[in-house]
């Protein structure tokens, strides 16, 4: 295990410390509201120490969303192993409901947006993940005939996309979780023999 210097250690801490004052000034104020000097001084930093660690307040909200990934592998992946096929998709949609509310309205409204290709980049843990859950289902000769792999799990991840997208717009006045489970329930016939 790699022994860290007390300096790399203290700067782990304040970019830390810079992430945790910005997430929740976004969840109070909203993003467009919060400014870097705003978040240099709840994060008792310079601005100058802000901009060594980030470039932008856009770009803690890409360390935000790359969480995500991390949550699937430490705690998704391992929960994906139900008999049923298909009950492994609607838990994997089930945790992506349940992360994306619990960031909050403001947080997710900057996250969707035309500028975020980390929603393409398919090399992400949880896009491999998904695809593996698919797999296992051709595996077992359950899947319908008429979709590939690829389009089966670009065809779920839209309508996931659709879901959160129609949550923003009714500002989170609804349960995401149990939307996502229905419409993700309700894709059974498509995807399923």
């Amino acid at each position: 295990m790699k022994k860290f210097t007390s300096r790399q250690l203290q700067a782990q801490k304040t970019k830390r410390r810079i992430y945790n004052a910005a997430v929740d000034l976004f969840n109070k104020q909203g993003f467009d509201n919060t400014t870097i000097e705003d978040i240099s001084r709840k994060a008792d930093v310079s601005v100058g120490a802000f901009y060594h660690y980030y470039t932008s307040k856009a770009e803690i909200y890409s360390e935000l969303y790359k969480k995500i990934d991390v949550y699937y592998e430490n705690t998704v992946a391992d929960q994906l192993d139900k008999e049923d096929f298909y009950e492994n998709i609607i838990l994997y949609f089930k945790h992506y409901a349940e992360y994306i509310s619990a960031r909050g309205i403001d947080t997710v409204k900057q996250l969707y947006n035309t500028q975020n290709a980390l929603f393409l980049d398919k090399s992400r843990y949880m896009y491999k993940l998904l695809n593996e859950v698919i797999k296992r289902g051709e595996e077992k000769n359950l899947l319908t005939n008429d979709l590939s792999i690829d389009e089966i799990e670009e065809f779920l991840v839209v309508v996931s996309r659709g879901a959160v997208y129609d949550w923003l717009l009714h500002n989170g006045d609804y349960d995401l979780e149990g939307k996502m489970v229905k419409y993700i329930s309700e894709m059974r016939h498509i995807v399923v023999r």
